[in-house]
């Protein structure tokens, strides 16, 4: 496995200089846009279910008319089944 290598001590010095120089607040109002972040509230385990290829289309079906993923509607509806 080769490694990645590290640049000269003067490399690093220069850039972090040049870092330092950088007025970050200048970057976020002009380059960067703000974007939601979402936390679990609790860790989430995966948990398997056997479905048979047709059931698994037509979930993939269901999920594309709705715009969301396979996994995401079918999460939704055993949760609605609880």
């Amino acid at each position: 496995m080769s490694r990645a290598k590290k640049p000269a001590t003067s490399e690093r010095e220069a850039a972090a200089a040049r870092w330092e120089s950088v007025d970050l607040a200048e970057i976020a109002e002009e380059e960067l846009e703000e974007v939601p972040v979402t936390v679990a509230k609790e860790p989430t385990i995966t948990f398997s279910v056997r479905l048979s290829r047709d059931d698994v289309n037509r979930i993939r079906e269901a999920a594309r008319a709705r715009g969301v993923g396979p996994t995401e509607l079918a999460r939704a509806w055993v949760l609605e089944a609880l």
